[in-house]
């Protein structure tokens, strides 16, 4: 964790990356556009995450409700590694059961006792629920007209055991300027 911490932080005084930067791709055309978009985005999202032990198959749970949503299906990425996606409420999360956790609209309580129940396992959490990205998720999607973009909780990330390669943000490479 520390070793994490030490690189995030060198970027960061660097000035190599903000707070929390973004990263946005155009959106594809007609109405299912955000969802295809969410689905690439997340296959290159995890192509740059390693956990501490591979253990097959990688486990999403999607909570709550999200347009973005509605193009996950199982598959296997071009590393090998196969997604299998499950529809879950709040009250059926187990890190245990889930590599990575895709929160949508949920209360604040439900998210707050995820983020929680998350702790220092290594569960990934996304969500688009939350455009600050101040709720304690690893990564923000951000929906707009200029494209489907994501914030880094970069505490959050430094204090996972999963690691993010910092270039993880060259997708669609868009930086807020502060």
């Amino acid at each position: 964790m520390a070793a994490g911490a030490a690189i995030w932080g060198l970027l960061l005084a660097a000035g190599q990356i903000a707070p929390t930067d973004i990263a946005q791709s155009s959106l594809p055309a007609g109405p299912d556009g955000p969802a295809i978009a969410a689905a690439a985005q997340l296959d290159a999202i995890i192509q740059y995450s390693r956990w501490p032990v591979a253990t097959g198959p990688i486990n999403i749970c999607l909570i709550g409700d999200s347009a973005l949503h509605d193009r996950f299906a199982d598959h296997t990425l071009s590393d090998g590694r196969s997604l299998i996606f499950r529809r879950i409420s709040a009250a059926q999360f187990t890190p245990a059961a889930c590599d990575i956790a895709i929160i949508g609209r949920i209360s604040r309580a439900e998210e707050r006792r995820i983020i929680i129940d998350v702790g220092d396992a290594p569960v990934l959490t996304i969500t688009d629920a939350d455009p600050g990205c101040t709720r304690g998720s690893m990564i923000c999607w951000n929906l707009s007209i200029e494209g489907l973009g994501f914030d880094l909780n970069i505490g959050a990330v430094a204090q996972s055991s999963i690691r993010i390669d910092p270039r993880v943000l060259t997708l669609g490479w868009h930086r807020r300027r502060i």
